[in-house]
């Protein structure tokens, strides 16, 4: 039979059930007639639930009060994705301050001190080229002359720095009648200079060869004496000559205007052929 609504009663029962089994709470006993829908001007009225089930029964889908709860864990699965993500930005974010930070750190000390990278094996090193060595100077050679008792007289080459006794070893050595003892033996020796050595009869050794100071008589640079110069005392330093035979050089010499050549001695009385040999290398005009 149909209500009052106009619905049949077992439609309606039918509505029921579909309320019931949506989990809706029991409606009351049924009824005959239902309730006039109240007007839309009312405020605060709704529409009775009776009205919503017997539309969904009529057709139209019923409310699913499941569909709620089913959304709770989608819901909640969105809400934990999203607290990961932030967490996982953060976490990132942190990692990347921290390599920052190493990587500042790192930089100042290799800017503070440069470590030398290590070779890798295999490779050689080439060693840096040596600098260029200056040159030795070569020794410069001494040339002096030596006369007198001596085994070889003649000019000897020593090296710079030598002494007197150097170059009476170069000569050949001493003859035995020779006397060293005017000489000083340890006397460093310049280039061109003239070493006299006398003998026991006339020990008149020198070493000559020094340039020649103002009123010595005429001595030359060259260390030999000029026989047109030079004063009975310097006359008898030279080896061989003594007092008598110096006022004979000097006599020719006034005699005859002065020696025109060294090889004038040979005309002075008492110079033979030895002796002019032992000065004519020490003497000039």
């Amino acid at each position: 039979m149909p209500t009052s609504s106009g619905i049949p009663d077992d439609q309606l029962a039918r509505a029921r059930l579909a309320w019931i089994s949506a989990g809706q709470p029991a409606l009351s006993a049924p009824r005959h007639a239902l309730p006039e829908e109240p007007t839309r001007s009312e405020p605060g009225l709704a529409a009775p639930v009776a009205d919503d089930a017997a539309s969904s029964a009529l057709g139209e889908p019923a409310p699913d009060p499941g569909a709620a709860l089913r959304a709770l864990p989608t819901a909640g699965l969105g809400i934990l994705e999203q607290a990961l993500r932030r967490r996982y930005v953060v976490a990132v974010l942190a990692l990347l301050l921290v390599g920052l930070g190493i990587t500042m750190a790192v930089l100042s000390q290799s800017s503070a001190s440069q470590v030398p990278l290590a070779t890798p094996p295999g490779v050689e090193t080439q060693a840096p080229p040596p600098a260029p060595s200056s040159p030795t100077p070569e020794p410069v050679a001494l040339r002096v002359h030596v006369l007198g008792a001596v085994a070889s007289p003649g000019v000897v080459s020593v090296p710079e720095g030598a002494i007197v006794a150097d170059a009476l070893t170069a000569a050949g050595g001493l003859l035995p009648d020779a006397d060293p003892a005017q000489l000083n033996l340890a006397a460093r020796l310049a280039d061109g200079q003239q070493v006299v050595v006398g003998t026991r009869e006339r020990p008149q050794g020198d070493v000559r060869g020094q340039p020649s100071q103002p009123g010595d008589g005429g001595a030359e640079t060259t260390g030999k004496l000029n026989l047109n110069t030079a004063s009975q005392a310097q006359l008898e330093e030279l080896p061989g000559v003594g007092p008598v035979l110096a006022g004979e050089i000097i006599a020719w010499r006034d005699g005859n205007g002065g020696f025109g050549s060294v090889a004038d001695l040979q005309e002075v009385s008492g110079i033979g052929p030895k002796t002019y040999e032992t000065l004519e290398p020490l003497v000039t005009v």
